[in-house]
């Protein structure tokens, strides 16, 4: 097993930082969403990140999914740095690893840690890492993970990049296809948009790769798509989530899931700079796609009652509505909402 170098500068040692980030956690877990989130749920997520240091993200928090009426939402975490992302896996070494399947996995992100911070520095703006509900309830944490490339870079450098870090992080051979499909979207987008986020869905076994396309915008969204060779463009589900989102959210971004080709579910993001708008949005996407739940509103509801409570410099944060469409089944509303650094 690999394990992390040692750690000898005082500001780098997560004995020295004092708070954990289940201290947030716990201060929030009776406030507004994040008190119907299930206790027992509750407490595995604790225990996943128990003795992670607080200084190691300035943003962290939960996927909810509104359809769901028990709530055991995905956990997700942003780290900037690779001393972040160092202290962040400190803790693991000793803890929750012990299986071969995670050992393997652990040390494919120790080798991609220290390659962040020997040869990517320049090529990585930030890191996700997300944990699935189901993964967090077995203790086996298994995780999806997300870069955000420096978008500055040349675009074969990135899909290049691309290649070598989900090689090291997945410890398997990337599709070529995938590559492909990722640099024919570069082109199209030409300089109008940004790819701001690649994934790899590393959780669920997916071996395809999860693009986030920012500052598209939902009018230039169905000719991307239609550029790419999605077959769905003129869906009147996928035209009815587009104009919904254009009426009330700031800003409107696309994910795609590429393998050989653009693969059939795809993601619309919702950002407001209004809260107002977030709750017309909301209503009037239970209205038009007739799946009312007074579970749902009310947790909606109670976190625009409760966003401005504040523990340990973080506050309680919104980022953004998720639409999840997959042809000729019912769109599904994510809430993700989370705890930012003031």
């Amino acid at each position: 097993m690999v394990s992390l170098p040692d750690i000898t500068k005082k500001e780098d040692n997560p004995a020295f930082v004092g708070l954990c980030l289940v201290h947030v956690l716990e201060k929030f877990k009776n406030f507004g969403p994040f008190k119907h989130i299930n206790e027992d749920y509750f407490n595995e997520v604790i225990s996943l990140l128990e003795g992670v240091p607080l200084s190691v993200s300035d943003y962290f928090g939960y996927e909810f999914h509104l359809q769901e009426t028990k709530l055991e939402p995905d956990f997700l975490i942003c780290f900037h740095s690779p001393i972040q992302f160092r202290n962040f896996l400190f803790p693991f070494q000793n803890k929750i690893w012990k299986h071969p399947k995670n050992i393997q996995s652990l040390d494919s992100l120790i080798k991609f840690q220290t390659n962040w911070e020997i040869k990517w520095k320049s090529t990585i703006q930030n890191i996700w890492l997300e944990f699935d509900k189901n993964d967090i309830q077995t203790n086996n944490p298994a995780f999806s993970f997300f870069y955000g490339p420096n978008l500055k870079a040349n675009k074969l450098e990135i899909v290049l990049a691309t290649k070598e870090i989900f090689e090291t992080v997945t410890n398997q051979s990337i599709q070529s296809d995938s590559l492909k499909k990722l640099l024919e979207c570069y082109k199209i987008l030409g300089e109008q948009a940004v790819i701001s986020q690649i994934g790899m869905m590393h959780a669920r076994g997916e071996s395809g790769l999860r693009l986030f396309i920012q500052k598209l915008g939902p009018n230039n969204i169905p000719l991307f798509l239609q550029s790419i060779g999605y077959k769905y463009v003129q869906d009147g589900t996928l035209m009815n989530i587009l104009s919904l989102s254009a009426q009330f959210a700031s800003q409107v971004d696309l994910d795609i899931d590429i393998r050989e080709e653009i693969l059939d579910k795809i993601g619309i993001e919702c950002y407001f700079d209004d809260p107002l708008r977030a709750i017309h949005f909301f209503n009037q996407f239970q209205d038009l796609f007739n799946c009312q739940n007074e579970f749902s509103s009310n947790l909606v509801h109670s976190y625009f009652l409760n966003q401005h409570h504040v523990s340990n410099d973080f506050k309680i944060w919104f980022s953004h509505f998720k639409v999840t469409y997959l042809p000729n089944f019912p769109p599904k509303l994510k809430a993700y909402l989370g705890f930012k650094k003031q």
